[in-house]
């Protein structure tokens, strides 16, 4: 036993040691190699993309910070190279015009050159690049709180659970509503730590991020609020209407959090998943919507709006998972498995659309 938890000791401080890459590693610079030469995004594994070394090179959430970065390499490299002209100008000089010869040496000149601006260059490189690793960690925790919750509403199915609770109202107007929801419906769980408490750094983002996460939390919330109301309701017209604008809200918060991961997430595999995962569901409510609000000339107007977005989104994400992926196929694998679902929602999303344009139609010219 002792022998044996001695053996499993050394064998973990020798794993320890292997991963002690010191303070200059060969893997920093081949990421940094990485970082610079690899040109498509599909090309990159997982380990690239959640470096935070690799993505100061290559995230489009530091842009301004990498400007920053640059133009002080620039102006360094410049300050270098005149300090040295400098240095040889004035050694050439002083040697020529020094009876003694006790001129100061070039490494003393050019200390005298160099010496004050060193720290503040890397002042500023210091400076850019942990504030990058925090715009980065404030971008993955928004990005991962929002993939979860979508995640979680998919896999419990809530949009089809409401829209199959609103057609069961619908077809029996003598259902007891209070059977379903509680009067006492109270919900003090907090489903968003990351946003209540992160909310500040939002303003860090670029404004259509922000836009988009902002839109998420409230139209989740809305849908919250829309749970409480319905609980409360005891006529069937009513809770009907609150079930359908529950799914609207629902619906809204799903597409702007399809739109915040769009932003957030660049890893593409990662991306592409969780907007499938979105899509399940929103796909879902879409199909109920365009049925509910036919009749509604302005709420079907904003509806039809979207039938050209998936149609522009739905097949480009089909043929990017599709496609042969070579080194990366493994990244893949989770949103492959949902695509056959994916087809049949999308499929069903656009039925509806276009078979209400035309009722809509017929009943126009009638």
């Amino acid at each position: 036993m002792i022998k044996a938890r001695g053996s499993l000791t050394q064998s973990i401080a020798e794993t320890d040691s292997k991963q002690n890459l010191g303070l200059i590693s060969s893997k920093s610079f081949a990421l940094l190699w990485r970082a610079f030469m690899v040109r498509k995004n599909e090309e990159l594994d997982a380990e690239d993309a959640a470096s935070t070394l690799f993505r100061f090179f290559r995230s489009k959430h530091v842009l301004d910070l990498k400007l920053i970065f640059g133009l002080t390499l620039v102006v360094l490299i410049i300050h270098v190279a005149v300090a040295i002209v400098f240095t040889v100008l004035a050694l050439s000089i002083s040697h020529a015009v020094a009876v003694d010869h006790s001129s100061p040496d070039a490494s003393t000149s050019l200390a005298t050159y160099l010496g004050p601006a060193i720290p503040v260059y890397g002042a500023i490189l210091a400076w850019a690049y942990l504030t990058a690793g925090k715009r980065l960690g404030v971008v993955d925790l928004f990005a991962c709180e929002i993939a979860t919750v979508c995640r979680v509403g998919t896999i419990f199915n809530t949009g089809q659970n409401y829209v199959e609770k609103w057609r069961k109202m619908d077809t029996n107007n003598a259902i007891d509503v209070t059977s379903a929801h509680s009067n006492n419906f109270v919900s003090q769980e907090d489903y968003f730590p990351i946003f209540a408490t992160n909310s500040h750094d939002l303003q860090a983002l670029e404004a259509l991020t922000v836009s988009h996460i902002t839109e998420f939390y409230t139209y989740m919330k809305a849908t919250r609020d829309s749970q409480r109301r319905l609980a409360e309701l005891e006529i069937v017209e009513a809770a009907k209407e609150a079930v359908a604008n529950m799914i609207y809200m629902l619906f809204l918060g799903y597409e702007s959090g399809r739109k915040a991961i769009n932003d957030l997430i660049e890893f593409q595999p990662t991306k592409t998943e969780n907007i499938i995962v979105i899509l399940l569901t929103e796909l879902e409510c879409y199909s109920f919507l365009c049925e509910h609000f036919k009749g509604d000339e302005l709420r079907f107007q904003r509806l039809q709006l979207r039938e050209t977005d998936y149609k522009d989104l739905v097949p480009r994400l089909l043929d990017e998972v599709n496609e042969p992926h070579e080194r990366s196929e493994r990244y893949w694998a989770p949103a492959q498995r949902m695509i056959p679902e994916l087809q049949t929602r999308y499929d069903r999303a656009l039925q509806a659309v276009q078979r209400c344009t035309r009722e809509r139609a017929a009943r126009s010219i009638e």
